[in-house]
Parts: structure tokens; C-alpha cells; sequence
């Protein structure tokens, strides 16, 4: 009995391992499904992180592309623009030429009507043995030897027929004028350049230098003691000036004139009273084959020959004491002296 008891529960036993292996085998398949699920979302979710950056990586490329088009968008446009001004710089150019090449031609053709209506009014510059051009050197020695002048030494003529005028006690000296506008006197004031410096003072129409007694200098002074009506003084020197400035001024006999630091006089024969200016001259040298002299940037012919001497592309004309000057453009050299008395 005990024996068959013993076998039952065995057999029990045996029975409920069973039963408990088949359930154990049975949650290992749950958990081998549950891993399956997740390896697929992950599978799923590396899939759509692919997807996005190729999606991204799309939109980085379309962007390049788009950029690299508008780049050669500009370049082509501004590759334009500058063959459009090329263009443009071109067709200018040509028409300033052709524009130049109009105006140079009618200048001749306007020449060529001037002359043939005046004949031989006008200059023919192929023409060597015309005589009106100077092509040698003009003589400046006359100008020379008045640039050599100095202060007259003593006293003035008119100051010394005043009490007090030469040698003024202290009082009356320090009523003399030192200054001009803030300037003091000096020669180079009025334009003279032939006088050393000194301590001047002006009085009475003379410009004036003292030394230890009084007076010990003068110069009469244009529109001073050299104005109209005065009496030209006999210690300040004159000098003849060429006969071409006789003749092209009308200054007359060498009793009606006087020359001095740059100034002709007209005077009366019979007492030397000023009675005009004849002419200012500026002494420049014009020098044949020389540089035009500065301060002849401006057209300046006397309007009485300016319808035979006007500048043009191939001439300059400068007037300068009496005499017109062909100047050639480019270079500003002296080309030839025109004689206006011919």
C-alpha cells in the first residue's frame, strides 16, 4: 500500500514539472516577441532619421545651386554693364574725334574765307620773307640799362624847396608815412625792383630813404611826383627807348617822351610837364624758340587785331609791349614775333 502510495505521488510530482516547463517555455516565446517589436521601431526609426537627412541634405544642395546661379547671374550682368560702357566710352571717343575733325576743318575753312576776303590782310605763316615776323632775337638791352638804375642821392626837388623838408627834426620824420595798408614802404610796393631795402618812408609823391643827416635817397613815384601836370624832375634819368616804340606809340621827337622804370611819358617839349602815360611796359622777354614767359595763360591781343590773331589748334597769340607773339600749344614755345606797324 505504502509502496503504491509512494508511486502515485512520484508520478504527481512528475506530472506538475511538467506542467511548469510547458508554462516557462511558454512567457520565453512573450519575451522573444516583445524583442522583435522593438528591434522593427528601431529599424523604422533609423529609417526616417535616414530619410530626414537625406531630405536636408537635398535642400543644402538646391540652396548651393541656387546661389551658385544668382553668382553667375551677377557676374553675367556686370560682364554686360561693362561692355555696355566699354561700348558707350568707345562710340564717345570716336565722336569727339570726328566731332574735333569737323571743328578743325571748318576752322580752315573759315580761315581760308578770311583771308581771301582780306587778301593779304592776314599773315601767311609758310611765307619765310613775310616781313611782319620777327624770327631773331629781339634786342631787351634798352631795358637793361634802365634796370640798372638806382636811388637819386640827395634830397628832392620838390621836398627841398619846403622848410624842413630834407632833414625834418625828429617830430616832423615821425609824421612821414612808414606804412600802407598795414605795409611798410618799400620799392617793390610800387612795382620797382632795381632798389635795394632800406628804412623808407613816403612823402609828398617820393619814396624816400634815410640815413644818419637826413634824406640820403629818392624816387619819384608814378601817379605821384610823376603824375599829370607835375614837372618831370631833372635828376631821375631817362632813357630812349627803341624807334619801333616811337613809331607804334606815336610818342614823337625824344623832347616828348620820357622812359623810365618801366613807364614811356608823354611830356610837353617847351617845360617837360607830364602830360600823359604812353604805355606801361612789362619788360617780359619773349624770346624766339624760348618758353612763353608766366602770366600769359589768358587770350589778351588788343581788340583791334584780334580778327587776324585768335588762338587755334595750331597757334597761340600773347600781346606783350607792342608786339603779338605766336605761341605754339603743345610745347608754349615762342614760335615768332609779329610786328603790328607793318
Amino acid at each position: 500500500m505504502r509502496i503504491l502510495m509512494a508511486g502515485a505521488a512520484a508520478l504527481a510530482l512528475a506530472a506538475s514539472g511538467a506542467v511548469a516547463q510547458g508554462n516557462g517555455n511558454g512567457k520565453g516565446n512573450g519575451g522573444n516577441k516583445a524583442a522583435a517589436s522593438q528591434s522593427q521601431g528601431n529599424e523604422r526609426g533609423n529609417r526616417g532619421g535616414n530619410d530626414r537627412q537625406e531630405r536636408r541634405a537635398e535642400r543644402r544642395e538646391e540652396r548651393q545651386d541656387r546661389r551658385a546661379d544668382r553668382t553667375e547671374d551677377r557676374r553675367d550682368r556686370a560682364a554686360d554693364r561693362s561692355e555696355e560702357r566699354r561700348d558707350r566710352r568707345a562710340d564717345r571717343r570716336e565722336d569727339y574725334r570726328d566731332n574735333r575733325a569737323d571743328r578743325i576743318e571748318d576752322y580752315r575753312d573759315r580761315r581760308a574765307d578770311r583771308n581771301e576776303n582780306r587778301g593779304d590782310g592776314r599773315i601767311r605763316y609758310g611765307d619765310r620773307d613775310d616781313p611782319r615776323i620777327i624770327r631773331e632775337i629781339r634786342d631787351y638791352g634798352w631795358l637793361a640799362q634802365d634796370r640798372s638804375r638806382g636811388l637819386i642821392d640827395g634830397c628832392p626837388p620838390g621836398l627841398a624847396k619846403k622848410r624842413n623838408g630834407c632833414n625834418p627834426p625828429g617830430q616832423v620824420r615821425d609824421r612821414y608815412e612808414r606804412t600802407l595798408f598795414g605795409d611798410r614802404y618799400r620799392p617793390s610796393l610800387f612795382g620797382l625792383s632795381n632798389y635795394r631795402r632800406g628804412d623808407y618812408y613816403y612823402n609828398d609823391g617820393y619814396l624816400v630813404r634815410y640815413g644818419d643827416s637826413g634824406i640820403s635817397g629818392w624816387v619819384p613815384l608814378l601817379a605821384g611826383a610823376l603824375g599829370i601836370g607835375n614837372v618831370w624832375p631833372s635828376g631821375y634819368r631817362s632813357y630812349e627807348v627803341p624807334r619801333y616804340y616811337v613809331d607804334y606809340y606815336n610818342l614823337g621827337g625824344r623832347d616828348r617822351y620820357r622812359y623810365a622804370d618801366n613807364v614811356i611819358y608823354r611830356v610837353n617839349p617847351e617845360d617837360a610837364a607830364i602830360t600823359s602815360i604812353a604805355a606801361l611796359i612789362t619788360g617780359d622777354e619773349f624770346t624766339v624758340g624760348q618758353p612763353m614767359p608766366s602770366g600769359y595763360d589768358v587770350y589778351n591781343v588788343p581788340y583791334g587785331y584780334r580778327d587776324r590773331y585768335y588762338d587755334s589748334p595750331e597757334y597761340m597769340y600773347r600781346y606783350s609791349d607792342g608786339y603779338v607773339y605766336q605761341i605754339d600749344p603743345e610745347t608754349r614755345l615762342v614760335a615768332a614775333a609779329i610786328d603790328l606797324l607793318i
